[in-house]
C-alpha cells in the first residue's frame, strides 16, 4: 500500500515539465509532469526550514533543468542540488544576518554559474 504524507504547502516552483516543492518540516520534493501526469521523482528531508526555491534551466536545454537552488532559514545558507536526484552539490553559506528569501539560477554572459 503506497504511503501518502500530508505537509503544509509552503513554496512551489515549476518550469514546463518540472515542479519543486517546498513543504513544513524541510521536506524538499521535485515532481515531473509524465504523460499528463504528476509524477514524484525524489523526496528530501533537509534539516531546516526551506525559505525559497528555483529551478531556472541554466545551460545547453532550455526546457529542462538539471540543477534546483534552495535558501536555507536557520543555518543562512543557499544549496545547490543536482536534478532529478536531489543530490547536494554545493552549500554556500551567506553569513551575517542575511537570511535569503529568493534565489534565481542564471547564466551570465554565456557562463554557468
Amino acid at each position: 500500500m503506497p504511503m501518502l504524507f500530508i505537509f503544509s504547502y509552503y513554496f512551489l516552483i515549476s518550469h514546463v515539465l518540472q515542479v519543486l516543492l517546498a513543504t513544513g518540516g524541510g521536506h524538499l520534493v521535485y515532481l515531473e509532469i509524465r504523460d499528463a501526469k504528476l509524477v514524484e521523482v525524489k523526496h528530501a528531508q533537509l534539516e531546516h526550514e526551506i525559505s525559497c526555491l528555483d529551478l531556472n534551466p541554466i545551460g545547453e536545454n532550455p526546457q529542462y533543468s538539471s540543477l534546483a537552488a534552495v535558501g536555507m532559514w536557520t543555518d543562512i545558507s543557499v544549496r545547490i542540488f543536482s536534478l532529478p536526484d536531489l543530490e547536494l552539490i554545493r552549500k554556500e553559506n551567506l553569513g551575517g544576518e542575511i537570511v535569503p528569501r529568493s534565489v534565481l539560477l542564471c547564466t551570465l554572459e554565456g557562463v554557468c554559474s
